[in-house]
């Protein structure tokens, strides 16, 4: 079944003003959705009344630059749907990096296109949630991620490290340690992260073989690695040391 925006493409452009006027909430922020968005119509929709439509114009990639800036002073939820655009402004993630609502820095750590020292900044955020947000982003600085995993960390923070792409081998086998050591009453959260954590290492290690989700290949990684350079011996219906 069609989206009602879908309908909307199929529309001549004047169409799109005329329903970006309309008194129906649901036609204005489809039209905000619109990938065939004007300067003009965006415009007005940028002073709707209609949060959920200021939002849907903010989250569009095609709302022109200058109307994007004029938002940046507009609601929590505008500004985060700001912050989540994939073509955010550098000036408005830096602007709200420092936003005093989690979930609006969160979408600035989440953001690919955060300038570095902003990223490196909110990977020390007060709350976990945007720290996680910040050490999963692989715009993240290499120096900025090894310094986080060198430090002491909760376990929300670890298994978020354990995300990121570019986690070099000896901070991976530093944040796997930490993990081992506080599985036991966690199984089910720390097995993907070690999972996750492992592949790294493999790829690391062996950069001309193919990644395997088969356990038993894993495994053997997992002993081997562990064994050689933390002194850990995980078995497989638990996590024990040597």
């Amino acid at each position: 079944m069609p989206r009602y925006e879908d309908e909307l493409v199929t529309l001549p452009d004047a169409e799109l003003r005329r329903h970006a006027e309309s008194e129906n909430s649901k036609d204005r922020w489809a039209v905000a959705s619109d990938a065939r968005l004007t300067a003009e119509v965006a415009d007005l929709l940028a002073s709707d009344p209609e949060e959920s439509v200021r939002g849907a114009l903010a989250l569009n990639p095609t709302t022109p630059d200058d109307i994007v800036l004029r938002m940046a002073e507009d609601t929590e939820y505008v500004r985060y749907m700001l912050c989540s655009r994939v073509n955010a402004p550098a000036a408005i993630l830096l602007r709200n990096a420092a936003d005093p609502t989690t979930r609006v820095r969160a979408a600035v750590a989440g953001n690919e296109g955060t300038p570095p020292d902003a990223l490196a900044r909110l990977a020390w955020d007060a709350e976990e949630w945007v720290q996680a947000a910040a050490l999963r982003n692989a715009s993240l600085p290499a120096e900025a991620l090894n310094a986080r995993a060198a430090e002491p960390m909760s376990f929300e923070t670890a298994v978020a490290l354990t995300g990121n792409p570019n986690l070099t081998r000896d901070a991976a086998l530093a944040v796997l340690g930490y993990l081992i050591d506080e599985s036991y009453d966690r199984p089910a959260d720390v097995v993907p992260a070690l999972r996750r954590g492992l592949i790294q290492i493999f790829r690391t290690r062996n950069p001309d073989q193919v990644d395997t989700e088969d356990w038993s290949i894993e495994e053997q990684l997992w002993v081997r690695t562990l064994d050689t350079d933390r002194r850990f011996q995980p078995q497989r219906n638990g996590v024990d040391r040597a």
